[in-house]
């Protein structure tokens, strides 16, 4: 019996990360492994095969693991210890990138290997000692990223040119959500004088707003057109939907659709659509539909261009310039340079086509196991540091200030810098 497990953030509503988990353990299992899921935000969850992992809800995974007690500690082996049980081969994976740490501990205490495939967009500043520890899993091929530039990312300053030869680049496979069995549309979407903007993507991701702002810049400029703004994701508690609403709320000539989380989308949903705005891989739900599709960098929040012409990244720009949205919709919608060409192959591809390489990476890793001894990284004196920065970060959260900064300097320890 083999068993393969993916350790998360959360497994509700829909994201990138929830669909890739799904993908991922789903083409697994047709391979003879058994699929475990372990998360640590608890919610309502959409993707019907997901399911199954609804009891497997760990909130000590939710802090860092060298904040957590020895008892956190061990309440989060056991739990999934508990539940896996005991297999000739295990291996786990990490897609966030504080899970790393947690997911390295575990697969010591259960004897398994440890993947690690970060997939969060945001990636903090990593320390001195943590670097040594993914060098440990980059060299051991344990280390995986979408590409080349993430990998500079997670490194930064602690990158070396020899890290070349290591990397290898895996799609987070998470993009098949359409549904093409004919759906009903509402009838205020079908509306044929207005261009219709489609947006697919969370709330909660840090591009939102300025793409909001930018569409809304766009209704104002032209205010004798119509149209109509389509929403597809959500937030957990509603207050960035309100807030969307709010924006446009004082403009006569745009009508707002909040959608919410809808999984699978309907194709006849997609196809209305005259242009479509996202980041990451929500680009290819529409894109791959033929829907000329604006690509928001997440850094910058500014364009990077028209998805499959003007661009193939899905992230973040190399060399395209820094577009405002505004242009391209004008671009698109009135000078007509990107027309919508509908695609006609309507149906899903098979997942082995996106996951074989999975499998071979899996191969290739290293077959001896060997662990990265984490004392390493956090000594007694950052355990201290840490522990009386969140204290006072707690103490002081009505009035905190940029001066408390200042105050944290005086406790810098070496491995922070």
């Amino acid at each position: 019996m083999k068993k393969y497990i993916i350790l998360l953030g959360a497994i509700r509503n829909v994201g990138g990360a929830q669909a890739y988990t799904a993908n991922k353990l789903k083409y697994m299992e047709e391979k003879g492994w058994e699929p475990h899921a372990f998360f640590f935000v608890d919610g309502e969850i959409t993707i019907n095969y997901l399911l199954r992992f609804k009891n497997n809800y760990i909130p000590e995974l939710q802090n860092e693991i060298k904040y957590s007690t020895a008892q956190q500690i061990a309440n989060a082996v056991n739990r999934i210890s508990s539940v896996v049980g005991h297999a000739d081969e295990i291996v786990i994976e990490s897609t966030i990138l504080s899970l790393s740490f947690w997911g390295e501990y575990i697969a010591e205490k259960m004897n398994a290997r440890h993947i690690v495939f970060i997939l969060e967009e945001e990636l903090r500043r990593i320390t001195r000692r943590e670097a040594a520890f993914f060098d440990f899993k980059l060299q051991r091929n344990e280390l995986v990223f979408g590409s080349q530039r993430r990998l500079l990312q997670l490194f930064r300053f602690y990158y070396h040119l020899k890290y070349r030869k290591y990397h290898q680049s895996l799609l987070p496979y998470c993009s098949n959500v359409i549904d093409y069995t004919p759906a009903k549309i509402p009838d205020e979407l079908l509306c044929s004088h207005s261009y219709k903007i489609l947006t697919i993507g969370r709330l909660l991701k840090p591009y939102i707003g300025s793409m909001f702002k930018a569409i809304k810049s766009f209704a104002e400029k032209y205010p004798q057109k119509r149209f109509s703004l389509i929403v597809i994701g959500g937030d957990a508690d509603g207050n960035l939907e309100n807030e969307t609403k709010e924006l446009f709320c004082h403009l006569t000539n745009i009508d707002v659709h909040m959608m919410g989380y809808v999984y699978p989308i309907p194709y006849d949903l997609i196809k209305i659509a005259d242009v479509a705005i996202a980041s990451s891989n929500s680009v290819l739900v529409s894109a791959n539909e033929g829907i000329p599709t604006i690509v928001v960098d997440a850094y910058d929040f500014k364009a990077i261009g028209i998805y499959g012409i003007t661009t193939n990244n899905l992230l973040h720009r190399t060399h395209e310039p820094k577009t405002p949205i505004v242009d391209l919709l004008d671009d698109v919608l009135n000078k007509k340079e990107y027309p919508k060409v509908l695609s006609q192959h309507h149906e899903q591809q098979d997942l082995s086509i996106y996951f074989e390489p999975h499998v071979k990476f899996l191969e290739e890793a290293s077959k001896e196991k060997a662990y990265y001894n984490l004392s390493k990284i956090y000594t007694p004196f950052f355990f201290f540091r840490q522990r009386l920065k969140e204290k006072i970060k707690r103490l002081f959260r009505p009035f905190y200030v940029p001066v408390i900064n200042q105050f944290y300097r005086y406790f810098r320890s070496p491995e922070e810098e």
